[in-house]
């Protein structure tokens, strides 16, 4: 293991030894990994090498994530591979403490990813931090006609309304993502398949949007399949479920990914969709008093938080801090009694509001009195952090 070695691919060669792992890993085709990865910045690539081959590799997503109605710079981790031949040898772990360690050098605050295997990512500091849930809906059980608003199709220029729309609807939710472009690529264009959009306006003014990718059915008829859809109010909510009720005639089902609430259901007269958990996402914190001040917190909330950290990943997060709360921000200091100690894996629920802290507890992933525990519980909001994106 000595001769290992972590940058970034430092010429064709090592961008090809990506995509081939890359490709050996997930099993899509190198040609295409290869192209993909030829539109990504070269500084977000990270390979990790033994003398010249390439035996580990993913990338860097960089954008920001939703918490407390703050946005959280965040780097996602997308496609982790290891080599085949080099499996089971450390070398996935291996190449997230060096990812964990160069983040926290640079001042991230946290990293999220969705895991092939949560044991290797939890030995990388990861812990579940929210889930992404799958719905699926009938069109003619929505039964909304509202069209007070005007409806039109979305053109290239709406984007930045678009995106702004999508940011005032995120901050309402805590892990939803501060998407950067890679994200928002995803939402246009899937799978070289371009979506079609329409936005609800008032005066000019965009209210909500949908995305969406219809995909045919052998017996006639198509899906639709949304890759976002958002409003900023129960009007403009109103009026999208009205141009999607509208397709009942030849869309049998559309679904949707999000997390375990959303404004738009409750404007259903009954509750005709069903939804299921996809799966947990999971979270590092990355620069403990950076993480903690970057989050939001309730405005009319005063208190003052001791935790002791352990860190085995990231010597500097190892430490006690002083948390202090007022006016909806925190300011973190060095040193204090540590009376909540836990693991840096115990501290993403508690962050992103996962499981209450007397849950952590009962679950072995922080230590503490009733009183500092229930003052922790006042502290950070917990019950539905969601992520509809995937990355």
């Amino acid at each position: 293991m000595s001769r290992l070695s972590y940058g970034q691919p430092e010429n064709d060669r090592e961008m090809d030894a990506m995509a081939k792992v890359t490709s050996l890993s997930f099993g899509h085709p190198a040609e295409a990994i290869r192209e993909r990865i030829g539109t990504l910045d070269r500084d977000t690539l990270r390979v990790l090498r033994d003398g010249q081959d390439v035996v580990g590799c993913f990338w860097f997503v960089p954008m920001g994530q939703w918490f407390g109605g703050r946005p959280v710079p965040m780097s996602g981790i997308a496609a982790v591979g290891v080599a085949p031949d080099r499996r089971g040898q450390g070398i996935a772990l291996d190449l997230m403490q060096r990812a964990m360690r160069e983040l926290n050098e640079a001042g991230v605050p946290i990293s999220s990813l969705y895991p092939a295997t949560q044991t290797l990512y939890r030995k990388a500091g990861f812990e579940q931090a929210g889930s992404r849930h799958h719905y699926t809906l009938k069109p003619g059980d929505i039964r909304i006609r509202d069209r007070d608003l005007t409806a039109r199709e979305a053109v290239e220029g709406d984007r930045e309304a678009v995106q702004a729309v999508y940011r005032k609807h995120a901050a309402g939710f805590d892990g939803h993502l501060d998407r950067g472009a890679y994200v928002w690529d995803r939402i246009f264009e899937f799978r070289n398949q371009k979506a079609s959009g329409y936005v609800v306006e008032e005066g000019g003014e965009i209210r909500g949007y949908v995305y969406y990718l219809t995909h045919a059915r052998d017996q006639g008829g198509f899906d639709l399949q949304l890759t976002d859809i958002a409003a900023l109010d129960s009007r403009a909510g109103r009026n999208l479920w009205s141009l999607l009720h509208d397709y009942r005639s030849m869309s049998p089902e559309m679904s949707w990914y999000g997390g375990p609430t959303s404004v738009l259901l409750p404007l259903l007269a009954e509750q005709p969709w069903k939804s299921g958990q996809q799966m947990y996402w999971m979270t590092r914190i990355v620069n403990v008093p950076k993480a903690l001040e970057a989050r939001g917190y309730s405005r009319g909330l005063a208190a003052s938080l001791s935790l002791e950290i352990q860190d085995g990943g990231v010597p500097s997060n190892q430490d006690r801090f002083t948390v202090e709360i007022a006016d909806g921000a925190a300011r973190v200091t060095r040193g204090g009694k540590g009376a909540l100690r836990m693991d840096v894996r115990g501290l993403a629920p508690l962050f992103s509001g996962l499981y209450p802290p007397r849950a952590l507890r009962a679950a072995g992933l922080l230590e503490g009195e009733d009183a500092e525990v229930d003052k922790a519980c006042g502290v950070f909001s917990h019950g539905a952090p969601g992520m509809p994106d995937m990355f």
